[in-house]
């Protein structure tokens, strides 16, 4: 099946997120910033497991499903990094970090990365869900137009 332009960017936008996702806990892992139990799973579930569980559905043909679910876990994932990364204060605020070396200058550029890549997906999931209710009303009847 020959997918759309719009289907491969979706999938494109969470796949790139994951990637920058692992490099980003890497790095986190590296500068010793830990992350509590909660967020560890709030993490595990909504920033890597629910987009994943997404493009699955919307690459079999789930597309609404798909859609709705990486759109939910997008709003979770960009809400989540700006409160822990720019907003609350913290180990991993990228404003207050200190610059020794390169790693913090990575987790930065990562933590930023990763928010435009979830407002990305947001957009563009919420954008496929508009197309397709746009498409799946009934053309008015001629009753209607009179």
């Amino acid at each position: 099946m020959k997918e759309s332009t719009p289907a491969r960017f979706i999938v494109s936008v969470v796949v790139l997120h994951s990637v920058i996702s692992g490099l980003h806990g890497l790095i986190h892992q590296a500068l010793v910033i830990g992350l509590s139990l909660a967020q560890l799973n709030y993490v595990l579930w909504v920033t890597i497991v629910a987009p994943a569980v997404g493009v699955v559905l919307f690459w079999r043909g789930f597309r609404t499903p798909g859609a709705i679910l990486i759109l939910a876990s997008m709003i979770g994932a960009l809400v989540f990094g700006i409160y822990y990364h720019v907003w609350a204060t913290g180990p991993d605020k990228i404003l207050t970090l200190p610059q020794d070396g390169a790693l913090p200058s990575l987790f930065q550029g990562t933590a930023v990365v990763l928010l435009i890549l979830e407002a990305l997906g947001c957009y563009v999931a919420l954008r496929y869900l508009v197309g397709m209710m746009r498409f799946a009303r009934p053309p008015p009847s001629k009753a209607s137009l009179l």
